[in-house]
């Protein structure tokens, strides 16, 4: 392990570097401490949710049905993924939002081409 600090190699069991003397944290807390952080990547993926309930709303095309479709599954496995490893209620909220925007989408598709 490395002191963050002054980048000199240390004991893995070491609480403050030999060298420099400032505390040293262990990858475990780390981790902890920025498991609940709401990142950008979150808010990226709920604006693809979005984006797949906005082309829902307007059924222009097949080809805008299809690339809502396609927002709203990509949106759907990101949040889905992101909900089983951090547990933040950005990619929950995102959770809802794609699977309204893919159901909607799908029910237009479906009523596009049996009904029209």
């Amino acid at each position: 392990m490395y002191c963050r600090k002054c980048g000199k190699e240390i004991n893995n069991e070491s609480l403050f570097c030999p060298y420099c003397g400032s505390e040293v944290q262990k990858a475990e807390n780390i981790k902890e401490q920025n498991l609940n952080k709401p990142e950008g990547f979150d808010f990226g993926i709920l604006v693809i949710s979005v984006l797949s309930v906005i082309l829902s709303i307007i059924p222009l095309s097949k080809v805008v049905i299809i690339v809502g479709i396609c927002f709203s599954f990509i949106g759907l496995v990101l949040s889905l993924y992101r909900n089983k490893n951090y547990k933040n209620k950005l990619s929950f909220l995102s959770i809802i939002v794609s699977s309204v925007g893919f159901v909607s989408n799908i029910s237009w598709l479906l009523f596009i081409l049996f009904m029209l």
